[in-house]
Order: C-alpha cells, then structure tokens, then sequence
C-alpha cells in the first residue's frame, strides 16, 4: 500500500487524463484512471476511493487540471491530524480566472464557510478510512433527503465541515474549469437546498436542519 494516491474520473472523450497523468508521473505521484462513462459523480467517487490502494487519497476531475506537486504532498501529510486538507485553487471560465480563496484568507472555519470566504474544493488530501465513512453518510443522506446523486461532492464535504473540520494549504494546486456544459450548473435548486440545510441560510419553517435530523442519517445507513 502506497501513501498517498490520486484518482481521476474518466467520464469525458475530450479530457485533460494524458496531461495529468504526466505531471503525477513526473512529480512520483500515484495516479488511477476511474471508468466513470455514463455513471453519476456519486458512482465514482464512491469506486474510486474503494479500489484506491494508499492511506491517504485526493481526486481530480477529467475536465481540470492538477499542479500538485511531491513537496507540496509531503507538506500536507506531515502536518495531517484528524481534519482532512484542501488547498487553494484557480477557477477559470471563459470570462474569468480568480482565485477559489482569496489570498488574505489563511484558515478555515465554519463561519468564514458559512460567509463563502473559502470552501473547501480540489484539492482534497482525506484518509482513505475517513473518504470511505463519509461516502457512506453522503449517499445515506441523498437517499435520507432524496437528492440527486450530482450534489454527492457539496454534501460530502459539507458533512466533513460539520462532524470534521478542514486544514487548509492556502498554495494553488488546481486548475479548475467551469464550462457551459459543466455539471457544476445542473441541479443548482437542490444544491441552494443542501446549502441552505447545512448552514440555516434562511430560516424556513417546518425546515429541519442537519443538526436536528443526523441521528435519523446515522441510523438509515
């Protein structure tokens, strides 16, 4: 078993798999491609993190572009505790190219989440032990709240927000690319409702929090 390991999921004829794959060939970094063609987002992450053989494991999509490099690893695995890490990264539209946190921002918090001053967003370096448990929860509560299986990764970490927390590597080591075609776009109404659920936006009634349900998710696994 290797220490750490990364997976991408293959879903798109166009994709950036070749170029990734040399960077973490020439960074010495394990590299997994994941079949995930006419499969959800749930679907293979969920595969990817079981047929991952490492302690530590972090993900790329097949549309971005990863610039992780060894030292940057081994900063984050030597100072890893019980909360997993993200880094900083760069989103890149057409129209724009920013930073995901902005530079002054140098911790995480559930506040400065709850305020969108960061979030935590590729890359993502968890356990392989701890991704497998919050998979599990993850899809418990899509199926528990009946949610699209493309929301998987906002509640997947906004769950590690909440039971976890999060360290975070304020360094870029992803490229993130937002296209009209992206699934960043699709089912935006369930996502303002999961956002809404976790962090009490608004306060509706007859709304349950996560708080007042979690023994109900815990139990449904």
């Amino acid at each position: 078993m290797s220490e750490f390991s990364t997976f991408v999921l293959c879903t798109r004829s166009n994709n950036t798999i070749d170029l990734n794959r040399l960077h973490f060939q020439e960074q010495q970094l394990s590299f997994k491609i994941i079949d995930n063609r006419e499969k959800s987002v749930a679907y293979g992450r969920q595969k990817g993190y079981e047929e991952t053989d490492s302690l530590f494991v972090s993900f790329i999509d097949d549309d971005d572009i990863s610039r992780l490099t060894n030292k940057q690893v081994a900063q984050m695995l030597l100072g890893y505790t019980v909360k997993p890490v993200y880094t900083n990264s760069l989103k890149i539209s057409n129209k724009e190219r920013i930073l995901l946190t902005n530079s002054n921002v140098k911790l995480w918090s559930i506040e400065n989440e709850r305020t969108r001053k960061t979030k935590p967003h590729q890359t993502l370096i968890l356990k392989k032990e701890q991704a497998l448990q919050f998979t599990k929860i993850t899809l418990a509560l899509l199926r528990f709240k009946k949610w699209p299986e493309n929301t998987f990764d906002y509640v997947f970490r906004s769950l590690i927000s909440l039971e976890l927390g999060w360290d975070y590597f304020p360094e870029v080591t992803y490229e993130w690319y937002v296209g009209s075609d992206s699934l960043h776009l699709r089912d935006r109404m369930f996502l303002y409702m999961a956002s809404n659920y976790f962090f009490n936006y608004v306060k509706l009634p007859n709304s349950p929090s996560y708080e007042n349900e979690k023994a109900l998710i815990y139990n449904s696994r």
